[in-house]
């Protein structure tokens, strides 16, 4: 299951329970197009919730629709997004997406990116990233 919070945009929440499905990913990237057709400068906060079972492998419609939407827009996506901050609240999987997150997030999306153990941190982060923009 996916949520969304864009109440305080141009920093935008985005929850997702367990394992993105086909749907999911379509209703992420729908909203996703339309901050970007704003034209305004944004930042995304995704909370991972239940991490462990997102960590199964999506299935490769989810896959190829993601990496083809993200190749498509990447131009966009750098121009406008200001950042993705991701929070995950397992020890573990933090551990091992932290030393590489970043690099990853720049390379599949062309925004800077990081992981978070909690949502403060990722609030303090992403209110950084949009006073250097300014």
């Amino acid at each position: 299951m996916i949520k969304f919070n864009e109440e305080k945009f141009p920093v935008v929440y985005v929850y997702i329970d367990g394992v993105n499905t086909i749907q999911d990913l379509q209703t992420y990237l729908n909203r996703f197009d339309n901050w970007l057709s704003r034209q305004e400068y944004f930042g995304i906060i995704l909370q991972q919730n239940f991490p462990q079972q997102a960590q199964g492998k999506p299935s490769k419609e989810v896959k190829k629709l993601e990496i083809e939407w993200s190749k498509q827009n990447k131009h966009r996506i750098s121009k406008y997004c200001l950042g993705m901050a991701i929070v995950i609240d397992s020890k573990e999987i933090f551990e091992k997406w932290q030393p590489i997150a970043s690099q990853s997030i720049l390379n599949m999306f062309g925004c800077p990116g990081q992981v978070f153990a909690a949502i403060p941190q990722a609030e303090e982060w992403m209110a950084k990233q949009m006073q250097d923009a300014r």
